[in-house]
């Protein structure tokens, strides 16, 4: 299985992303990125499945608020 790539040139924005994807998106280690997701109520649990993902709009506008 190939992993998920993801393009750092901004065109196509992913409305929901992976641990991975996360923390990329976010530039911080797995710790951080998941705190900063739980804080901000972004995680998505997609049925049966043990796929997480979280709401890219929602860590956005959490960080928007939160900076100063």
């Amino acid at each position: 299985m190939n992993k998920t790539k993801y393009k750092s040139d901004g065109i196509i924005s992913p409305l929901a992303v992976d641990t991975d994807g996360l923390c990329a998106l976010l530039g911080t280690g797995r710790a951080t990125a998941i705190q900063i997701a739980t804080e901000a109520r972004a995680r998505i649990d997609l049925g049966e499945s043990r796929l997480v993902r979280y709401n890219v709009e929602k860590i956005r506008e959490y960080l928007y608020e939160s900076s100063y």
